[in-house]
């Protein structure tokens, strides 16, 4: 029996070089999976009139202003399986790495991150329990269990870019929802460089003016 994990991509083809990564990240995905395990992918794409990716079950477009938080929620909203895992499309996935991912879940985990293997060390321990940004949980690749994703209504959309995973790990902590690194799971994050190539205000208003608005938030669920 095949298990279908869903797949949610978000992306912006705005130029030949980000649909030939968005495409090579799509192929490693597909190449990596062993028989026992398929995807589900969902491309959420930012541009109306971009080309289609190959190997991609739906592509999504949306017409509301770019919240990354939003737009995973919006791709979820079109996924049915038990698990799901939100990447973004800068990711070159190695072999197996989602029967760690899948095994971890099936022993209890709800929310998991693979490890990068150019910047997490060894570990002893299979599961790195914690909630550090860009540590234990990368925003870049979040697999979890479908119900506790509904169970905490979704991600949380009220920052923009920035600190959107921050926002998740405090929905992970009100919850008493345990997070971990899978230490033999490997995707390799090269960092997209999207974000840079915008004009310097919209850059400010997605990234360094978020940290104000996360904080406030982060109040909230502490009182």
């Amino acid at each position: 029996m095949v298990s279908v994990v869903d797949v949610v991509i978000p992306v912006r083809t705005d130029s030949e070089n980000a649909r030939v990564i968005t495409q090579a990240s799509i192929n490693s995905l597909r190449q990596s999976a062993p028989p026992q395990i398929d995807f589900n992918v969902v491309v959420c794409e930012q541009v109306k009139d971009a080309p289609l990716y190959s190997q991609v079950n739906k592509t999504l477009h949306y017409d509301f202003e770019f919240n990354f938080n939003k737009v995973l929620n919006y791709g979820a909203s079109h996924c049915s399986n038990r698990y799901i895992m939100f990447a973004n499309d800068d990711l070159l996935y190695t072999w197996n790495f989602i029967v760690h991912l899948f095994v971890a879940a099936q022993g209890g985990y709800k929310s998991l991150s693979p490890s990068d293997p150019r910047i997490d060390k060894p570990s002893d321990e299979m599961y790195v329990e914690g909630y550090g940004i860009g540590k234990e949980l990368k925003g870049w690749c979040i697999f979890c269990d479908r119900a506790m994703y509904d169970s905490i209504g979704g991600f949380d959309e009220r920052v923009k870019f920035w600190y959107s995973d921050d926002l998740y790990a405090e929905q992970l902590k009100k919850a008493g929802v345990m997070h971990a690194r899978v230490a033999n799971s490997y995707v390799i994050h090269f960092g997209s460089t999207t974000i840079n190539k915008q004009p310097r205000e919209l850059r400010r208003e997605y990234m360094r003016n978020q940290k104000e608005i996360f904080m406030k938030i982060k109040k909230e669920y502490y009182g």
